[in-house]
C-alpha cells in the first residue's frame, strides 16, 4: 500500500508542477503575442503551417484519424478495465474480465466430453471476456463456462461437467484434474456469454491495477492541459495575425513587417522592434515577388 501511496503523491506533485509551469508560460506567450513582441515568430510560424497545410493536407487528416482512432482504443480499454472492477461491486448485468492463465486455451484430449458435444468456445491468455452475472446456480447448464470465486478471492473461468441440487463441478478444457472446488450460490459469479476480444487484453490487465489507472488518467491530464495551452496561444496568435493582417498572399509574395519605430523584413533583411522591444503598431506591407516594390497594404 505504501509504494502506492507514494507513487499518487508523486503523479499529483508532477502535475501540479507541470500545470503550474503550463500556466505561467501560457500566460507570458499570450501576453508577448498581444503586445506585439512575438510578431516575427507569429508570422513565420504562419507560413510554415500554410505551407505543410496545403502539401500535407491529406497526409495530416490520416495521422488525425489514426490518432483518433489510438485514443478511443484506450479509452475503450480503460472502460473495459473499471468495468471489470466496479461490476463486482455494483449491481450490473455483466462484466468483463481477462483470463489468467491457458486453462481453458485448447480441448485436452482426456476431455472427450468436448468434441462430443461440439464445445468449442475456449479462450486463451489476456483474452478478454465478457460474464453475464447470474445469482444462483439453477441459471446455470451443463457445459456452459462459468466464472466462481475460489478459496483464496481468485476469479475463476472454467467448465461445468457435472451438475447436482446443491452445487456444480467444473474442469478446465485445457486440463485433465478436476477443480476440487465445489461451485454453489455463494462463491458462483457468473456465465461466459461467448462473447470475448482476442490477445488484447494485456492492456485492460495493467489498467485495471491502481498503478495502470493512476498512469492512464495521468496521461489524460497532461493532454487535456496541453491541448488547452496550446489552443489558447493559437487562439491568441490568430487574433494577432488578424491585427497585423496577414494572409495567404504572403506565400506568394515578398512582405515586410512595419513597426512604429523600424521596420521588420522577412525574406532575408533585418528585423528591428522599437525601443521598448514591443510591435503594438505592426502592420503588414506586401511587397511586389520580383521587383521588390509595395504592391499593397494589409
Amino acid at each position: 500500500m505504501l509504494p502506492l501511496i507514494i507513487v499518487l503523491i508523486v503523479c499529483v506533485a508532477l502535475l501540479l508542477g507541470y500545470s503550474f509551469y503550463i500556466y505561467r508560460y501560457t500566460n507570458k506567450t499570450v501576453e508577448d503575442i498581444a503586445n506585439g513582441q512575438d510578431d516575427m515568430e507569429v508570422c513565420t510560424s504562419y507560413i510554415d503551417e500554410e505551407k505543410k497545410r496545403l502539401k500535407f493536407h491529406k497526409f495530416k487528416k490520416v495521422l488525425n484519424w489514426i490518432g483518433n482512432i489510438i485514443i478511443t482504443i484506450l479509452c475503450i480499454f480503460f472502460f473495459l478495465s473499471v468495468l471489470s472492477r466496479v461490476s463486482s461491486a455494483f449491481d450490473m448485468p455483466y462484466q468483463a474480465s481477462v483470463v489468467g492463465s491457458g486453462s481453458m486455451s485448447y480441448k485436452n484430449e482426456v476431455n472427450e466430453y468436448l468434441d462430443e458435444n461440439d464445445l468449442n468456445n475456449q479462450f486463451d491468455t489476456y483474452d478478454v471476456i465478457f460474464i453475464k452475472n447470474v445469482d444462483s446456480i439453477s441459471e446455470v447448464n451443463l457445459y456452459d463456462v462459468i466464472c466462481y470465486v475460489n478459496d483464496s478471492g481468485t476469479q475463476i473461468v472454467h467448465r461445468v461437467i457435472e451438475v447436482h441440487p446443491d452445487y456444480l463441478v467444473t474442469r478446465g478444457d485445457a486440463t485433465d484434474t478436476t477443480d476440487t472446488i465445489r461451485i454453489t450460490d455463494s462463491n458462483i459469479v457468473g456465465v461466459y456469454t461467448n462473447v470475448r476480444i482476442p490477445k488484447l487484453g494485456f492492456v485492460v490487465y495493467y489498467l485495471q491495477s491502481n498503478y495502470g489507472i493512476i498512469a492512464f488518467v495521468s496521461i489524460l491530464i497532461l493532454l487535456g492541459i496541453t491541448s488547452y495551452s496550446n489552443a489558447k496561444i493559437k487562439d491568441s496568435a490568430e487574433k494577432r495575425r488578424k491585427q497585423i493582417g496577414l494572409n495567404e498572399s504572403v506565400l506568394t509574395s515578398k512582405f515586410r513587417l512595419e513597426t512604429i519605430n523600424g521596420t521588420i523584413e522577412y525574406n532575408g533583411n533585418s528585423y528591428e522592434v522599437n525601443e521598448n522591444n514591443k510591435s503594438e503598431h505592426t502592420k503588414l506591407i506586401v511587397l511586389d515577388k520580383n521587383k521588390g516594390d509595395e504592391k499593397n497594404e494589409a
